[in-house]
C-alpha cells in the first residue's frame, strides 16, 4: 500500500483492510477442502503427514494450496495409506521448492537468473578462505541458532544468551566479501540468495520499495516451505548503493529499515541469515547499522602479512598445473608485492620515495609511517599476482614434471627493481 499515491489512498477506506496469508488452521481447512474433491469428507487431521503439510505450507497463499492439492490428486494415491501419502507430500514440497526458485528468478521474479544457488550446487567452504576467523565464528554462531531445535533454543533463554541477527562486512575492495558470504552458505548447507543493491539505482522510488518488499517477502515465504536446506543466506552486496545517505531517498531507506527490523526476519523461528557488504561503511545510514537491524559489524581489511603469505601460497597449492612453491620463494614474492604496494602509496601521496625529506615535523613522520605500514596487498591483488607468476613461468619455460615451476628467477623477473 505504501507505493499507492497518497491522493488516491485518501479517497479510499480510512482503514486499509489487510488480507493476510492463511494461518495454520485455515491452511488445514484449505487442504481438507482441496483433497475432499476426490476423497469425500477427507481431513489431514491426525494423519502422520499433518505436521509436514502445515509446517511446509506456512507462507503459501490459498491459490498456492489449491494448485498443490490438485497436483497431489493427479497422482491418484491412497491418502489413507499414511506411509505412501507422506512420501508423496514430501516429494510434492520438494518439487514445489524447485518451481518457486524458478518463479523467483524468472521474468516476473525479483532475483537475477544466477543470484540463487541451491545447497547441492554450492561447493564453497569457509575453511578454504584464509583468515577472518572471528567473522567465520560469528557466522557459525548465528547459523547454529537458526538450525537449533525448539528445545535447544530454549536453552538460550534459560542461560540468557543474546542472539545477534545480521552481519555487515565492510572494508577495502578485493577481499572476497561476496566469496565469503557464498562460502558461508556452502559450508552451512544453506541456500544462497544474492541481491546486488546498485541494480536498484535506475528505478523510481516506488519500484525500489516494491522490489525490496518482494525480496524480503519471497525470501521469508520460501524459508518456510523449503525442505532441502535448514536456512538461507540473504546477501546484500554493495548495500551502500541502497542504504547510503548520499543515494536514493529517505523513503526508500526508511522502507529498508522496516524490512531489516521485521519480526519475521529476526524472530526465533527465522531461518534467514542476513549478510550485507560494503566498501564504504562511512556512507551508510547510521540507522541501518544500529542494533536491531544489523547487529554484527566486521572489518574485512586487506590480509595481514601472515595471512597474505598463506593466501598467496594456497593459490599455487590448489593449482594442479603448478608445482608447490617453496616457502622461502613464496615469502620473497609476498614481500616484494608488499614493498611494491607501499612504494606505490608513497609515490602517490608524497610524490617521491624519499618521502621523509618532504616532512618537517617528527609527529607527522610517525603518522606517515603508520599509514604506509597499513598498506598491504588485498586478496584480489594476490590472486592477480598468482596469475602473473604463472604467465611468467610459462613464457620463461620454467616447467618441471609437466607443471609450471616458480622460483627466485621468476620472482626477480616480476619485481626486477624491488629488493
Amino acid at each position: 500500500p505504501e507505493v499507492i499515491d497518497s491522493a488516491i489512498r485518501s479517497r479510499l477506506s480510512q482503514t486499509p483492510i489487510e488480507i493476510p496469508l492463511p494461518a495454520r488452521r485455515e491452511r488445514q481447512l484449505m487442504f481438507d477442502d482441496g483433497l475432499s474433491k476426490q476423497y469425500k469428507g477427507f481431513s489431514i487431521r491426525g494423519k502422520s503427514y499433518e505436521e509436514l503439510i502445515l509446517s511446509r505450507s506456512d507462507g503459501m497463499s490459498g491459490r498456492d494450496i489449491a494448485n498443490f492439492t490438485k497436483k497431489i490428486l493427479e497422482k491418484n494415491i491412497p491418502l489413507y495409506d499414511n506411509e505412501k501419502a507422506y512420501e508423496i507430500f514430501q516429494e510434492g514440497f520438494l518439487t514445489l521448492e524447485d518451481s518457486v526458485i524458478t518463479d523467483m528468478t524468472g521474468s516476473e521474479g525479483v532475483f537475477a537468473k544466477d543470484s540463487i544457488c541451491a545447497p547441492e550446487d554450492n561447493t564453497s567452504n569457509m575453511d578454504d578462505i584464509i583468515g577472518y576467523d572471528e567473522l567465520k565464528a560469528s557466522i557459525r554462531q548465528q547459523a547454529d541458532y537458526i538450525k537449533a531445535t525448539a528445545e535447544e533454543k530454549q536453552e538460550y533463554i534459560v542461560f540468557d544468551i543474546p542472539v545477534p541477527r545480521g552481519i555487515l562486512m565492510y572494508g577495502p575492495p578485493g577481499n572476497g566479501k561476496t566469496e565469503l558470504a557464498k562460502a558461508a552458505a556452502g559450508d552451512l548447507g544453506f541456500y544462497f540468495f544474492k541481491v546486488i543493491s546498485r541494480d536498484f539505482a535506475s528505478s523510481s522510488s516506488e519500484i525500489q520499495i516494491k522490489r525490496l518488499e518482494q525480496i524480503f517477502q519471497d525470501t521469508i515465504r520460501f524459508s518456510k516451505l523449503m525442505t532441502k536446506a535448514p536456512g538461507i543466506v540473504l546477501f546484500f552486496d554493495e548495500i551502500d548503493a541502497l542504504a547510503g545517505t548520499m543515494v536514493l531517498n529517505q523513503v526508500v531507506r526508511g522502507s529498508l529499515l522496516n524490512f531489516l527490523g521485521d519480526k519475521s526476519l529476526r524472530d526465533k523461528d527465522s531461518k534467514i541469515l542476513l549478510i550485507a557488504a560494503t566498501n564504504h561503511e562511512d556512507l551508510l545510514d547510521e540507522a541501518v547499522k544500529r542494533k536491531g537491524r544489523i547487529d554484527v559489524h566486521y572489518l574485512m581489511d586487506n590480509p595481514t602479512e601472515e595471512n597474505g603469505e598463506r593466501m598467496l601460497k594456497s593459490f599455487f597449492e590448489r593449482d594442479c598445473k603448478v608445482n608447490d612453491i617453496e616457502d622461502d620463494v613464496n615469502k620473497k614474492l609476498y614481500e616484494r608485492a608488499l614493498n611494491d604496494k607501499r612504494n606505490s602509496f608513497i609515490v602517490s601521496h608524497f610524490g617521491t620515495l624519499e618521502w621523509r625529506d618532504t616532512i618537517r615535523e617528527e609527529k607527522d613522520v610517525v603518522i606517515a609511517e603508520k599509514l604506509i605500514n597499513k598498506q598491504r596487498p588485498s586478496g584480489s591483488d594476490l590472486r592477480t599476482l598468482y596469475g602473473e607468476m604463472k604467465s611468467i613461468a610459462f613464457h620463461n619455460h620454467s616447467i618441471k614434471d609437466n607443471k609450471l615451476s616458480i622460483g627466485d628467477a621468476e620472482v626477480d623477473m616480476r619485481f626486477p627493481d624491488n629488493s
